[in-house]
């Protein structure tokens, strides 16, 4: 089971059971992979089909989508994460 399914209870003493996982659409997993490893995030799970990568109790899940133009795409998600 990956941690972030574990954990259920953050420092405060909050619980965490219930959470969101943004499915995002990916131009290029190696790409999208190495951006998010720069923020602290590991891959759990990657095949040719669906990626997700975690940080604690964050994962974010990502679908290919080789033709997804930023500029004109509505897909997004806000994360807050400390340094």
């Amino acid at each position: 089971m990956p941690d972030f399914e574990k954990a259920r209870a953050d420092g405060a003493g909050r619980d965490v059971s219930d959470r969101a996982n943004p499915n995002l659409p990916a131009r290029d997993f190696d790409a999208t992979e190495a951006f998010y490893a720069a923020l602290g995030f590991a891959r759990e799970f990657r095949d040719g089909g669906w990626m997700i990568l975690t940080k604690g109790t964050l994962a974010l899940e990502f679908f290919p989508f080789p033709d997804l133009d930023p500029a004109q795409s509505a897909f997004g998600a806000c994360l807050r994460l400390d340094d």
